[in-house]
This record gives C-alpha cells, sequence and structure tokens, in this order.
C-alpha cells in the first residue's frame, strides 16, 4: 500500500511521538503546575532515548534524531481539523518570551529546575546541547513545546498511561488518514513550516497600512467565499439571516420615506455647499428657519437623521450675515468632536474653492469691503479644544484675533476649566458668539448634569457681560434622539426661558428596513452562555459576507476580550489562507486608548477603512463612522435609551440594516429576551428623564465659587440664571454662607460694592477644585517593553489598576495579550510584555466599604432602629489572580500582591437585626443574597426621590466566589445595608444624604415593589437586577430582601409570621447558606463631635 520510504516515514514520526508524549506527560504528572517545556530540553531527552534503544534494536528505531521539522509535522497533524467541525487544538508548538516560559511555570522557585532533575524512572534527566543553549541566549524567546493534558489524567499512573495509549492511537489514526488522502504525503509534511520566531508589530499600523481593496488578490477557491463574492450588497443581510443565523426572533421596524420641505430663503451660496443635496428634510428646515429667527431650538429627532446639517446651514449663514461670528459646538466626547470637525470642514470645503467672484455674486445682500470679507470667507477656521489638544495648541487657539477661529469643537470640562476663568483672553471670541450647539444632551443627566447645567448659566452669565447689546441675537441648539421630555430637559440644561424655545420633532428623513434581532445561546460548559463566543462566530460571518459591522461591549475589557477571540476564530479557520486579510480589518475602540492612537482608529472608522469595530459606548453617541450594515450587542446596554442609541449606529440611509442582541447569562440581558417588545417600541416615556439638582448645596456652592471668580457675583442681579431652580433662600444662603463679601465701601472699583468673590481655599484657581465628573483620579501608563519597545500603549485610571495591573496579570489591548511584567505604584507606571496565552486573568481581590464616623442618626419609620449618615471608607484590596479558559473555568490561582487602595466617601447604612438574620436562617436563605437584593433595590428606587444617574450611588456587591463557596471563610462581613455616593471623594457628592432624608419613602417603595412583581429572583421591573453589578447579580434572593424590609420598616411579628409561611424553604447546600459569611454587627462607630440626632 505504502512505498518503503513512506512506511518508514510513518514508523520514524510514530516512534518519536510515543517517546515525546511519554515524556510530557509523565513530566506533568509529577509537576502538575508544569505548562509548557522548552524544546530544546524535549529533543535532548528524546535523543538520549533513541540513542539507547537503538543500540537495542536498531532495525525498528529511527535513525534521525528529533528535529523541529518532526514536531512541526506533529502539531500539524493533531490539530487539524475537519471544516465545520470544533477545533480543539491539542499540542502547541511555537516560539513564546522568557517571561512568559518563566510565568507559565512559576508555581515552582525556579521554572528551569522542574526541567533538570529525575520525574521518574522512565523520564530521562534533561540536557540541553551546549548549541541550543548558545542560541537560547542570542533572543528574548524560546521554542516551546505545550501538549494538552486533562488534568483528570494526572490523578493515577493508570489514568495517565490511559491517555497516552489513547493519544498514540490518534496521532496513528490522523497520520494514517493523511497518507491514504494525499498523493504525496511526504513531500507534502516536510514542505511544512516549522515555527518562526515572533515579529511583533503593530496592529494599528497593520490596519492603517494594509493594502487597499483590490491590490492583494482574492483567490475565492472556497466555496462558500466564492458565493458570498457573487452575492448583492443589497442581498447580503437577507442571506446572512436566511443561510447562515436563521435566527428564532426577528423583528422589524418598517421603512419609512422621506418628507421635505423647501420654502426657506436660503442664500445662493449656501445652496451650492449644500449641493448634491436639493431640498432640507422638514425637521433640517423647520429648526434652521426657527434658529435664523433668534428662537433657541431642541431638536429631537432619531438617530441619523441628518441634526448635524442644521448647525453647519446656520453657522455659515449666521457667518454670512456678519463675517465676525464665532459659533462653540460642545460635544460630551472626543471622537464625536473629532467626528464633527471632519464633517464640518467637507461641508466648508465646498465654500473655500469657489473663485471669489463667484462668492460677491452670490450674496444675498452688498459687502463694504469685498476683498477682505471674501478672504476671511474662504479661511474660516475650525479647531477642537479638549483635553488632547496641546499647550502650545491652546494658546494659539485662545488668541483669536489673531488666528481667526471662528468655531471651536469642545466639551463642558473645557468650558468650566479654561475658558470661563480665562474669558478675558477669549473676549474678542465670546463677543461675536452668535450660536452654542449641545450635542447628544441626553448624556448630560443626574450629577454630571448638575454639573454642566451650572456651567452653562456661568456661560450665560460672561456671555452677558460681553455682549450687553447684542446677547438677543445668541441662539441655543440642544440635539437628542432620546429624551422623554426635550422642552423641560433643555430649559433645565441651559437656563434659557420656556418662551424661547421651540422644540423639532418632526422627523423627516428617511430609514430602510431594520431588522431586530435577539440571540440566547445554549446553555453549554459549566451551565453557561458561550455569549462571547457567539458574538465572535457572528462578527466573523459578517466579515466574511463584507457586512460592515460595529460590535457593542458594556466594558473594556469585554471588548478587548471579543476582539481576541474573532481574531482566533479568524487565524484558526480552516481556510485561513483565504481569510487571513481580516486580521486588518478588524479594531477595538474604548477609553484609556492614547490620543495618537484613538485619532489613527477614528481616521480608519470615518473612511470605512475596517470592515469591524468593536467598541464601548464611547462610539455610541451621533458619531458617522461610514456606511454601517449591522449593530452588534454582547450583552444589553444600560438602558432602552443606550440600546437605541447604538442601534441607530447602523442604517444611516435607506439600505436595509440589522441590531443583534446576543444576551448572557445577566438576569437584565435574559428579562429583555423575555420582553423583546420593549426594543422596538416607540413609546417615549420608556426613556429617562433628564433630570437634574441646581439645588444640591455643595455642587451649586462649588460653581458659585467659580463664577465669582469670574466675575463678582451679585445676589440681586445674578439671581435670574438660577430662579427657575433654585430657591431665593437656598441661593442667598449658599452665596452668603460660601464667598466672601466684597464689602460696600469701594469708591475706585464701585462696581465691587454689594458683590462676592471666591473664598480664599479655592485659590488660585477654582475650577481646579471642581470635577464635573467626579474626583480627578491620578493616571497610570501601561508600556509595553516587548523587544525594548518602551511605548506607552494606555493610561489606565487608579482605580482600575488594583483590577488589571497586577504583577502577572493578561492585560489585553487591541486583542493582543500581555503580560503584567512589572507594576510600579510608587512611579505610576506598569510595564508589559506581548504574551501567547489562551487564558484571561482575573483578580481574587475584595471590596470592604466600612462606616468610619457618624455625622447624623435617625429611626427608620417611628421604629427603635436607627439609620445612620456619615463617613465611609472603601478598601479594595488584590490577593492574587485566577487563570481562566474561555468558559470561565479555573485552570490555576496565583497568589501575588498589590497595595491596597482605598478612598473615602459618604453615605448611610443600617444595621440589620439580629431578629431578621434568625428569619432568613429558618428559611435557610442566604444572608448575603439578601442583603444584596436589598441594596439593589433601594439603589433603583432612588431616582423617584432623589436625582441620581448609574454608578453614582454605589453599594458593597457581593462575590460568588466567597459567598457561594464550599470553604470556610475568615472575611466576615457585618449584616448591614450601606448605600453610599460613588463620587465627590470625602464631602461626597451630595447624592446619599437626599437618600438619607426620604429614606422611609425609598424603603416602602422598595418593599412594594417586590412584592408586586411577579419574577421569580429579581428583574430590572421590582429593581433586584441592576444592569452595572460589577458582579452580575448573581448573589441575590428576592425572597430575603423582601424579609430584610419588612424588618427594618417595622412589621409587626404576626404579620411576618404570615410572610414567613407564604417563603419557601430554601435548599442551604445550592444557595451557599451553609458556609457563614455575615453574622450580626459588633462593635461599634465613632462618632462625630457635631453628630445631629434628628427626631
Amino acid at each position: 500500500m505504502y512505498s518503503e520510504e513512506e512506511q518508514q516515514f510513518q514508523n520514524d514520526l510514530i516512534n518519536k511521538f510515543k517517546l515525546i508524549v511519554t515524556f510530557y506527560s509523565f513530566l506533568k504528572f509529577k509537576h502538575q503546575y508544569l505548562n509548557s517545556v522548552k524544546f530544546t530540553d524535549v529533543k535532548a531527552n528524546v535523543n538520549k532515548s533513541l540513542t539507547q534503544k537503538r543500540e537495542q534494536t536498531p532495525e525498528l528505531i529511527p535513525t534521525t534524531e528529533l528535529t523541529q521539522q518532526d514536531l512541526a509535522i506533529i502539531s500539524y497533524l493533531l490539530n487539524e481539523t475537519k471544516k465545520n467541525k470544533k477545533l480543539t487544538r491539542f499540542l502547541d508548538f511555537k516560539y513564546i518570551s522568557k517571561d512568559q516560559y518563566e510565568f507559565e511555570n512559576q508555581s515552582t522557585r525556579n521554572a528551569g529546575k522542574i526541567t533538570n532533575q529525575l520525574a521518574n524512572d522512565d523520564i530521562f534527566s534533561l540536557k540541553s546541547m551546549d548549541t541550543d543553549l548558545e542560541e537560547e541566549n542570542l533572543y528574548n524567546e524560546f521554542l516551546i513545546l505545550r501538549i494538552n493534558v486533562p488534568v483528570a489524567s494526572c490523578k493515577t499512573i493508570a489514568a495517565l498511561k490511559e491517555f497516552i495509549m489513547k493519544v498514540i492511537k490518534t496521532f496513528c489514526d490522523k497520520l494514517g488518514d493523511f497518507f491514504s488522502e494525499n498523493e504525496d504525503p511526504v513531500n507534502i509534511l516536510d514542505a511544512l513550516s516549522i515555527p518562526k520566531r515572533t515579529i511583533h508589530s503593530d496592529p494599528l499600523s497593520n490596519i492603517v497600512n494594509k493594502l487597499q481593496p483590490g491590490e492583494k488578490r482574492r483567490i475565492f477557491d472556497d466555496e462558500d467565499a466564492a458565493r458570498y463574492a457573487e452575492i448583492d450588497e443589497k442581498e447580503r443581510i437577507g442571506d446572512f439571516l436566511d443561510t447562515y443565523l436563521k435566527p428564532e426572533i426577528d423583528m422589524t421596524i418598517p421603512a419609512k420615506t422621506a418628507k421635505f420641505k423647501n420654502n426657506l430663503d436660503i442664500p445662493r451660496i449656501l445652496n451650492v455647499m449644500l449641493n448634491p443635496i436639493e431640498n432640507l428634510y422638514t425637521h433640517q428646515h423647520d429648526a434652521v428657519a426657527e434658529l435664523m429667527n433668534g428662537r433657541n431650538c431642541i431638536l429631537t429627532t432619531s438617530t441619523s437623521s441628518g441634526k448635524s446639517l442644521v448647525y453647519q446651514i446656520t453657522s455659515v449663514w449666521k457667518i454670512l450675515e456678519n463675517i465676525d461670528s464665532t459659533m462653540m459646538y460642545i460635544a460630551p466626547t472626543k471622537a464625536l468632536a473629532q467626528d464633527q470637525v471632519r464633517s464640518f470642514n467637507v461641508f466648508l470645503d465646498k465654500v473655500r474653492t469657489l473663485p471669489a467672484e463667484e462668492i460677491i455674486s452670490m450674496l444675498p445682500f452688498e459687502v463694504s469691503d469685498q476683498e477682505d470679507y471674501v478672504y476671511k470667507l474662504k479661511n474660516i477656521k475650525i479647531s477642537t479644544y479638549d483635553g488632547d489638544t496641546t499647550q502650545e495648541q491652546r494658546r494659539q487657539i485662545s488668541k483669536w484675533a489673531q488666528n481667526s477661529i471662528q468655531i471651536i469643537f469642545t466639551n463642558p470640562d473645557m468650558i468650566h476649566a479654561a475658558i470661563l476663568p480665562n474669558h478675558q483672553k477669549w473676549a474678542p471670541f465670546l463677543e461675536n458668539l452668535k450660536m452654542v450647539i449641545i450635542d447628544e444632551l441626553h448624556i448630560y443627566n443626574s450629577l454630571f448634569g448638575t454639573h454642566v447645567s451650572l456651567v452653562f448659566r456661568r456661560l450665560r452669565r460672561v456671555l452677558a457681560f460681553y455682549q450687553t447689546s447684542t446677547i438677543h441675537e445668541m441662539v441655543w441648539l440642544g440635539c437628542s434622539a432620546t429624551l422623554r421630555n426635550p422642552l423641560e430637559a433643555f430649559r433645565q440644561i441651559t437656563g434659557c426661558d420656556e418662551y424661547t424655545i421651540s422644540v423639532i420633532d418632526n422627523d423627516g428623513s428617511p430609514n430602510g428596513l431594520k431588522h431586530i434581532i435577539i440571540e440566547n445561546p445554549e446553555l453549554e460548559n459549566l451551565n453557561k452562555r458561550d455569549s462571547i463566543g457567539q458574538t465572535a462566530r457572528i462578527i466573523v460571518e459578517l466579515m466574511k459576507r463584507d457586512i460592515k459591522t460595529i460590535a457593542f461591549c458594556h466594558v473594556r475589557r469585554l471588548c478587548e476580550i471579543l476582539i481576541k477571540e474573532v481574531k482566533r476564530l479568524i487565524q484558526q479557520d480552516s481556510n485561513f489562507e483565504q481569510w487571513d486579510y481580516l486580521l486588518n480589518e478588524v479594531v477595538s475602540y474604548r477609553g484609556g486608548y492614547s490620543a495618537v492612537d484613538r485619532r489613527k482608529i477614528e481616521r480608519e472608522l470615518f473612511h470605512g477603512g475596517v470592515k469591524c469595530c468593536i467598541s464601548t459606548n464611547a462610539l455610541e453617541l451621533g458619531i458617522d463612522i461610514g456606511s454601517l450594515d449591522c449593530v452588534v450587542m454582547c450583552g444589553f446596554p444600560l438602558t432602552l435609551g443606550n440600546f437605541q442609541q447604538q442601534s441607530g449606529r447602523s442604517g444611516r440611509s435607506v439600505q436595509e440594516s440589522m441590531t443583534l442582541l446576543v444576551c448572557g447569562d445577566s438576569p437584565v440581558d435574559q428579562y429583555y429576551y423575555k420582553h423583546k417588545e420593549e426594543l422596538i417600541s416607540d413609546d417615549k416615556s420608556m426613556f429617562q428623564d433628564l433630570v437634574i439638582d441646581m439645588e444640591n448645596v455643595l455642587v451649586l456652592g462649588d460653581h458659585l465659587q467659580c463664577a465669582a471668580f469670574e466675575i463678582p457675583f451679585d445676589i440681586t442681579k445674578d439671581y435670574k440664571y438660577f430662579e427657575k431652580d433654585v430657591r431665593f433662600d437656598i441661593f442667598e444662603n449658599t452665596v452668603k454662607d460660601k464667598l466672601e463679601f466684597n464689602g460696600t465701601d469701594h469708591t475706585v472699583d464701585t462696581f465691587l460694592n454689594d458683590t462676592y468673590t471666591c473664598s480664599e481655599k479655592y485659590l488660585p484657581w477654582p475650577s481646579g477644585y471642581v470635577s464635573l465628573r467626579g474626583v480627578q483620579e491620578e493616571m497610570f501608563a501601561v508600556v509595553d517593553v516587548t523587544n525594548n519597545r518602551n511605548i506607552v500603549i494606555e493610561e489606565i485610571e487608579m482605580s482600575r489598576t488594583s483590577f488589571t495591573l497586577y504583577d502577572g496579570a493578561i492585560f489585553i489591548h487591541q486583542g493582543i495579550s500581555f503580560l503584567v511584567k512589572e507594576f510600579n505604584s510608587k512611579e505610576h507606571y506598569a510595564k508589559v510584555i506581548r504574551t501567547d496565552v489562551e487564558y484571561t486573568t482575573a483578580q481574587r481581590d475584595f471590596t470592604d466599604v466600612d462606616p468610619v464616623i457618624i455625622e447624623v442618626v435617625k429611626a427608620v419609620n417611628g421604629t427603635d432602629l436607627p439609620i445612620f449618615f456619615g463617613l465611609l471608607e472603601t478598601t479594595i484590596k488584590v490577593f492574587g489572580f485566577l487563570k481562566i479558559d474561555k468558559w470561565g473555568k479555573v485552570i490555576d490561582a496565583v497568589e501575588t500582591y498589590n497595595p491596597p487602595f482605598s478612598y473615602r466617601s459618604k453615605g448611610f447604612w443600617i444595621d440589620i437585626p439580629e431578629k431578621c438574620l434568625e428569619y432568613l436562617e429558618e428559611k435557610c436563605i442566604n444572608k448575603a443574597a439578601s442583603i444584596h437584593a436589598a441594596e439593589h433595590a433601594i439603589i433603583s428606587c432612588l431616582p423617584k426621590y432623589i436625582i441620581t444617574g448609574f454608578n453614582e450611588i454605589k453599594t458593597e456587591c457581593k462575590a460568588p466566589e466567597k459567598e457561594f463557596s464550599s470553604r470556610t471563610t475568615e472575611r466576615i462581613r457585618p449584616a448591614r445595608i450601606l448605600i453610599y455616593d460613588s463620587k465627590g471623594g470625602p464631602t461626597g457628592s451630595g447624592l446619599s444624604i437626599k437618600a438619607f432624608e426620604n429614606v422611609n419613602d425609598i424603603l416602602k417603595t422598595c418593599l412594594s415593589k417586590i412584592v408586586e412583581c411577579e419574577c421569580e429572583n429579581g428583574c430590572p421591573t421590582c429593581g433586584i437586577s441592576l444592569p452595572n453589578c460589577p458582579e452580575q447579580n448573581l448573589v441575590l434572593s428576592k425572597n430575603g430582601s423582601r424579609i430584610i424590609l419588612e424588618s427594618i420598616l417595622g412589621t409587626d411579628e404576626e404579620q411576618m409570621r404570615t410572610i414567613m409561611k407564604s417563603i419557601p424553604l430554601e435548599d442551604p447546600t445550592s444557595n451557599g447558606s451553609t458556609i457563614e459569611t455575615i453574622r450580626v454587627v459588633n462593635g461599634t462607630v465613632k462618632y462625630s463631635p457635631n453628630v445631629r440626632v434628628i427626631e
């Protein structure tokens, strides 16, 4: 059947493989922490064994030594898989860094030590050849062998031998199949490439410098690839749904035709700039007309409805009327500002290229100095002014008169910290400011919204100082697609009077048919849904079909894990040579990337340079990233408003599009899987109200300090900017209590009489003491030191370092795994090196939130149970990490040390009475799950009583690793409900104190929602499942939360007995209540010397 040469080739390879797998398996048996062995060590010992056996039976043993080519062939045969079969890699033969090698085997004191001792009588001592050692010393990499030996096979010698025999049989079968299926098998196998040393290239450079479409010839030798190429662009989505996804849930939003208006007397030059647009949509027409008539507008139409064109037309029109006019565009994110600059420059380029004579002929009025007018019009300058703007660029921009920058794209933070405190330098710009545009207005909500609304009132105050006679000509434009009450939201944010505001909601834009598809993966390994794997498989298939896609993940880590999985699937595709180019067609985008990298990615997105972008919500807002066909969401975003924003990224014209939600195990995901109709509802009442609280004295006082620094503050004259939202007594008392009075006896600077200035403690720069987004954190640089690159690839907030930058952690950037080699907490950096591992790491940590000082105390609902308000301390400690595979299975546990991270804040707490814990024990209900559920319910009810947004109020969430453990823990927490401000630092944000004041009503509302809700164990409706729970809502007990709330509200014993009868007895072995993790509070908390007791 086979030639003598082929038979000898097979026999030699089989004999070598037997020695390799036996050697590796027994080594793994003795040293189970072993994850890889250097090829030089394998080679030395296999060759030694071959030499000994050759002396005994020379006719049966290979005459050649083990080579890299041998292992390359073995690896290829063992890992080869048939098309459409799930790939399981059995053997890895590749180069890895020395650091990774030591890390993989770090359970020993010396990683190399284990491979230099006798592991068993049948295992030979390891001894590398001198030439191999010399080669290793020249490079920073080892060529290693890694075999997937199951843990179960390492428990007994018998199991190990059974595994070895099974693997040898598998190899023999695969070798035989290969020889029978190929005409010249020996030459084919000999031609296989041996592993090459790693060449580390920058993934973004690969994307930016990749071959353009058509430069790399595609040979469609794959049947599917050839078929994809023939599908018409308009039919790709339908073909994807029919032939690949075949969704169970496919809801549709019908197509809509455009509605136009054309009776607006637009200057001819603007019509030229609008070409090829002949008519404006109804909402565009009406908004421009209202703005040009001096009305403030809130434009609330669907995403991708052309809202940007409204401010572009109006801006140019106002500049035509007054060539020195200026505009200010305010965006919540840098990416959105960059997008709008690009778009506006394209619009302005049309007038920049027109001849001067043609411009003059099209003007609607006479111009005295035509040459100067035309020069200024053709040289309108626009610029971003944000955190990425260099100091030199900022100086140039602020020199408005010399540089004629007429339109700036900025954010509230820069207005607050740079423009208003320096308003004298900005005087020419502010004097000529004719329009302020606030895009994505719904973002300015809750505490952040309160800060921003006060910034805008300070801006209006400064503008009134510079525009005493022309202030009535200035207009405000707000844009958003997801507001419940647009008029009130716009009024609250800007401070404009209602009678000056026009609401434009007559959406005239068209849209194509949109599919809303929900995928709910089956429960698989470890009884979990592989939402990441399913999302990655969908993305790869979409890319193959050239369906332009953006995928959203709600956290940064998930974003990186997803792109890594996408690249893995592409690399392991059975037709990789057909699809290898797709590796440079997918990119991730999120916070933390350097400004340079963000600009590179944004340019690629704007110009359609990639087929798929995987992003956090950083790209959710109004950003035009080309013609997108599909939005994929890996898990439900925070709110329905976020869902609508993300869904609106696709279908930005009349073509068919789709939104695909892949659900995970989260109760929130499963809720929307069951209540899918809410995803296509056009009921605006499902959106959140944009609410702010300008009577938050802490925030109000901070901004009054800033305002008084900008221009001396007059209580009577300046109250008009606040009168709609702040009671006069609160306003007056805050000014008098917080600010410094200038007196009444100024004879020279008489304008200072009866005014106030900022307190000395806020000097020299008040805005530096006031952060709009919470306490400013110190940043840590992540430095890639692979091959001495020494390039900063990211910046991480201090609070995140405990979870991402501990020694030994796997840090993922652009889908590439890096090993954290060194974490320096003093110098604020972490050194990382590229690595190639199949697992991720998860920190083993705890977060304790404990009261420090009691400042206020009162009784709960007229009972004897006290509720406290005061200072708390949060301590985050990482004590080790877990190596976790893609299914969430723990494959190793490693101890580490990072200094604890602590911060203080304000909050309130209730110590749960011992009787309540006895009720929980009676029904064998997990105490931690009960407390956690009650805390979630309280947080979900807060917006009804105080103005708060996501993550502005937090609690101590309970981790399943601890609460469901079968082992006793020393970290037993007090039985306490605790709610605290996540922002504001030691002084708090003012939110928790307001919740404390309304706590009785809040607790009653929580209980009512829990009792009335029909869910089994918590959902978004009753508030027990929160979308932003860091522990994925896994430790919750709805019944337990009811018992706790009933108890602390003072339900009498008889009624409690009735309630207890209705609650079933639980199984303590399944809910984790056999191990004590919660106990009654012992000890006391220190009282403040100025403690208040509220009767």
